[in-house]
């Protein structure tokens, strides 16, 4: 887990934790080391904010459909009509490619 921390020091990980009140200033070296319980919740939500930040700078333009879809209740929307779609089926496929590079 010292390789984590090394790693992790210096990248904005801690003060991105801070600023968004996930954790206080002393409870980051227990989290890097991997000791504190919060750990997987902690770092899945910088995955998840990492992974929109991709989006945002590397596939601006989100078709319609999936937009729709974001704003409905969940289950009143047919997925499978989703993933059909030719625009989304092209979104998917650019975002793959993006990823991949």
């Amino acid at each position: 887990m010292a390789l984590l921390v090394v790693f992790v020091s210096g990248s904005g990980f801690e003060d991105i934790l801070f600023q968004a009140g996930l954790c206080s200033s002393g409870s980051i070296a227990g989290l890097l080391s991997g000791k504190h319980n919060r750990n997987w919740l902690l770092h899945e939500a910088l995955s998840e904010a990492l992974e929109r930040l991709f989006e945002e700078q590397y596939i601006p333009e989100v078709p319609e459909m999936l937009v729709k879809f974001a704003e409905n209740p969940p289950g009143t929307v047919n997925v499978e009509d989703l993933l059909s779609d030719a625009s989304i089926k092209a979104y998917i496929e650019q975002y793959n490619q993006q990823f991949d590079k």
